[in-house]
């Protein structure tokens, strides 16, 4: 049976959210992002923000992955791990190409991947997984020398797996348009296809 979006919906994330910080809280900031991840998670119809103007709202797209904007500890990160443990506890099936998987992912740091293919690893596998997490997209070191030649890893990513039926989860402390000027249009116009948020307020480290 799928599970629906209710009243409870939130104060279970909560108690998820709780588990990681003490007393995670829902305020103006966050709770219109939760309310629409975790419909997005449940398949049902919801609201992101409009990239080219983020005032604005539009209906979400179910077959696209999402992209957080936001500046340092407003609790980006964090978002997706509580999301990520909330959709163990409500198992679903999404189709993805010819294949029905279940939305759980892995979380990678954007420096974490640069590192890995600085030491030699094949980054392959990356993008073909059906979802995944990259965190804080655009504050890695690039580009990186191989073989003689510079390559931005995460820029190719972002390109290859934006080309690909996946889902890819992005927090980043860049809107689109300052990922426009890192990484380029091409990759600028594949994450704007993204259901796009943007996550502000205080910074909650320091609470």
């Amino acid at each position: 049976m799928t599970d629906k979006y209710t009243a409870n919906s939130l104060s279970e994330f909560k108690t998820v959210g709780d588990d990681f910080v003490t007393d995670y809280i829902f305020d103006s900031d966050n709770r219109f992002i939760v309310e629409n991840l975790i419909k997005w998670l449940f398949n049902e119809e919801f609201v992101a923000l409009d990239p080219d103007n983020p005032k604005k709202k539009k209906i979400g797209k179910m077959d696209k992955g999402v992209y957080i904007a936001g500046p340092c500890g407003t609790g980006k990160s964090l978002l997706l791990k509580i999301l990520k443990e909330f959709s163990k506890r409500h198992p679903q099936k999404w189709k993805i190409g010819e294949k029905e998987v279940r939305p759980y992912w892995q979380t990678f740091h954007a420096a974490e991947l640069v590192n890995k293919f600085r030491n030699g690893a094949d980054l392959g596998y990356i993008n073909t997984m059906p979802i995944i997490g990259i965190d804080d997209v655009g504050a890695e070191p690039r580009p990186t020398q191989y073989m003689g030649n510079k390559v931005d890893v995460i820029k190719e990513i972002l390109e290859i797996r934006g080309d690909k039926d996946v889902y890819t989860l992005i927090t980043s402390n860049c809107d689109l348009d300052e990922i426009d000027e890192i990484y380029g249009d091409r990759v600028a116009s594949r994450l704007k296809a993204l259901n796009y948020y943007e996550l502000n307020g205080d910074d909650k480290r320091c609470q």
